[in-house]
């Protein structure tokens, strides 16, 4: 049995020789990411493909750690939500067969839809494009995609369709719904003939049930879930859950995502036989809404153009499920893609741009990129800019710069931090470690202020306002509250400089601004449709949160 960071023994088929020294490459590079603790699971598995055939296919790890089970090329993963350009293509297939206007109204075909709004109906198109101003939706009836739908009845759109890019994932379980509506039969079945047997994706299934756990690699989460990750901390199993929605339900082997992906390369048309015609492809991938970053958003799929590949055209997508993470990634204009599976709680993004890179520079005759090079996150070249006394009250913090070292000394000792990004920071000591450390600057570029959940610190040359009046009532909210939601399990509300927040993973911050009718939208954006509402007051404290639809309740934990 190889090690657990090694390539698995005959997984890679015959490369051509060319390719050979950059899949060579890639092997070393995924080696030391998962031998260095940087690419979080226990097993990896890894395919490229060109318009024409599988070129590389390399596993590694574990599919099961405990028994010591090898991730091997029939082992299986979920895709997560690369599944939503499933549904768009069978979508666009009812479309191709005159069933389905995919600028008529939802309610055209589903007329027991609604959702509060002042706006224009909702449209297919708005919905496949993540534009028509539906929540996130929170995923908390896994197995009931019909409820979650049916509850937006509830619920507000947060702006005209069309206008802004808000990823949606009950907006998919809505289009799966619709799907099976429009077509006569049921979800899997409408995906299993319209896609999956079309392409000879043998080794795939629709959607997940308990019996599909078997053929599964088994997944991995850290053993916290209040709290930023690290690299010390364990990984742990967690339990597999049926998952029949349109947003997220399929599994497969990585040698048939490569399939899935190689379909695209060839704009819609599969080994056998095409899936969709070349104008469906192009709606496909049309540029409907802009997702910030230089994507933009089609019907189930990102585009992009990508300069470290020559301004390439790409169509790109990530899935994330409990205990699994997927990504496929193709270049169109070179005809070549690759797909990568972990079963833990990272994505494989580094992977997948490095190995597109390789394959770029051998294609045009241009030098492999290096291996790149991991940054040890404790060596923080600017510590001095960090270090000074910081105060919150009564509270006082002290960060000690040391070199290149920086630290938080705390009681008798002192302990390292270590950069997230920016000035973000992850300290082990028990007493930081349900929140990272964040520093913010003033208009001269100066360290003036830290935050710690709650806790708001500033040094010696922070000269803004220090009084951040708030509602009496916003006391009531403050606490920890958890679900069994297994997505998000759990997040805490505090206020920090006179603004209500609530934080999820130590890291996820997102303010929450008070309504008229005394709910808050979450988010940053004023357009956001996520809407929180707290309830049941008893001694002075709100038993539960509902955030988009979803229930959650006060614990006692801290």
């Amino acid at each position: 049995m190889s090690s657990p960071i090694g390539a698995q023994p005959g997984a890679t088929v015959n490369p051509p020789a060319n390719l050979a020294a950059a899949f060579e490459r890639l092997d070393q590079y995924i080696r030391q990411r998962l031998a260095s603790g940087e690419q979080r699971g226990p097993g990896l598995a890894i395919a490229i493909t060109d318009r024409h055939r599988l070129l590389h296919l390399a596993n590694y790890g574990y599919a099961n750690l405990d028994a010591k089970t090898p991730v091997t090329p029939d082992t299986r993963f979920e895709v997560g939500s690369i599944g939503k350009s499933f549904v768009a293509l069978a979508l666009l297939q009812q479309h191709e067969a005159g069933r389905l206007d995919l600028h008529a109204p939802i309610t055209d075909y589903l007329p027991w839809f609604s959702i509060q709004s002042e706006f224009a109906p909702i449209t297919v198109h708005d919905v496949l494009s993540h534009s028509a101003g539906l929540p996130m939706g929170m995923n908390f009836t896994p197995s009931s995609p019909a409820y979650e739908v049916a509850a937006l009845r509830e619920q507000h759109t947060g702006f005209a369709p069309g206008t802004h890019f808000w990823y949606s994932n009950v907006g998919y379980m809505l289009l799966g719904l619709l799907l099976e509506q429009i077509s006569g039969m049921l979800y899997a079945e409408a995906l299993q003939r319209g896609i999956l047997d079309p392409l000879g994706m043998s080794a795939s299934e629709p959607i997940i049930t308990h019996d599909t756990r078997t053929r599964l690699a088994v997944p991995y989460l850290p053993l916290y879930d209040d709290r930023p990750w690290h690299r010390s901390q364990p990984l742990l199993p967690t339990h597999c859950i049926e998952y029949t929605a349109g947003d997220s339900s399929i599994a497969c082997t990585v040698a048939d995502l490569a399939t899935y992906l190689r379909m695209m390369l060839n704009r819609g048309q599969g080994d056998t036989q095409r899936v969709i015609t070349e104008d469906s492809f192009a709606l496909f991938i049309q540029r409907v809404v802009d997702a910030e970053d230089g994507k933009f958003y089609g019907y189930g799929i990102f585009t992009s153009q990508d300069e470290a590949l020559d301004g390439h055209t790409l169509v790109r997508h990530g899935g994330e499920m409990v205990g699994y993470h997927a990504r496929i990634v193709g270049d169109l204009d070179d005809g070549i893609g690759v797909a990568i599976f972990v079963n833990g709680p990272f994505e494989g993004y580094e992977e997948s741009t490095y190995a597109l890179q390789l394959l770029h520079a051998v294609r045009h005759g241009k030098p492999m990129p290096d291996l790149p090079t991991a940054e040890d996150p404790a060596i923080i070249g600017n510590a001095a800019d960090y270090a000074g006394a910081y105060h919150a009250g009564d509270k006082v913090m002290n960060i000690v710069a040391d070199g290149d070292g920086l630290f938080i000394a705390h009681g008798d000792g002192r302990t390292r931090l270590e950069r997230r990004s920016g000035d973000a920071f992850y300290t082990s000591h028990p007493d930081f470690a349900l929140y990272n450390l964040l520093f913010a600057r003033n208009d001269e570029g100066k360290v003036v202020e830290a935050f710690h959940g709650p806790y708001w610190y500033v040094n010696d040359n922070y000269s803004g306002p220090t009084d951040f009046p708030y509602p009496n009532q916003w006391n009531a909210y403050l606490g920890h509250y958890r679900s069994h939601n297994p997505w998000m399990q759990d997040f805490r509300v505090f206020v920090r400089k006179g603004e209500l927040q609530s934080i999820s993973l130590g890291t996820w911050r997102r303010p929450m601004t008070a309504l008229p009718d005394g709910s808050f939208r979450l988010d940053v954006e004023d357009y956001s449709p996520e809407r929180v509402r707290f309830d049941t007051i008893v001694d002075g404290k709100a038993l539960r949160v509902s955030i988009s639809g979803a229930d959650y309740y006060r614990v006692d934990t801290p």
